[in-house]
């Protein structure tokens, strides 16, 4: 598990990708359990070289944050790790269904936030600003 230090530098250096997402996301990313799952659908399908389960992470971690099509991770398992078809397959069913069938979960949550503040804005700035704009041009 990344420690908070981490965090907050990588939150630091990339705000904006720290607000794409709920904390409950980012919590999840980091964890032990994340790491735990990679590993055991790597040794699973055959995969035992720490450097391509680091890259077969790094990927399914890209699609996570939506840098990469949850479609393409099979090709970028192929092609950019070099597993054969077959393998790339196997992973990629196993991360659908044990990492990616969660996203739903966090976009929920993160859909939720979204609407609170776009009717704070509505309801606090918005309708404010035009209704200040409607009397200046009355008068």
């Amino acid at each position: 598990m990344i420690d908070n230090n981490k965090i907050q530098e990588i939150k630091r250096d990339y705000p904006e990708l720290f607000n794409e997402f709920p904390l409950k996301f980012w919590e999840f990313l980091f964890s032990d359990e994340l790491f735990s799952i990679i590993s055991n659908i790597c040794v699973e399908s055959g995969i035992e070289d720490e450097n391509k389960i680091e890259e077969i992470a790094f990927r399914i971690t890209m699609v996570l944050l939506n840098r990469l099509p949850k479609e393409e991770l099979r090709i970028g398992l192929k092609d950019g790790v070099g597993l054969d078809l077959n393998t790339a397959e196997t992973i990629f069913l196993k991360s659908d269904e044990l990492i990616f069938s969660k996203l739903p979960e966090f976009q929920k949550e993160n859909k939720k936030e979204k609407k609170i503040a776009s009717i704070g804005e509505i309801l606090g700035l918005n309708d404010f600003k035009d209704k200040q704009n409607e009397n200046k041009n009355f008068l």
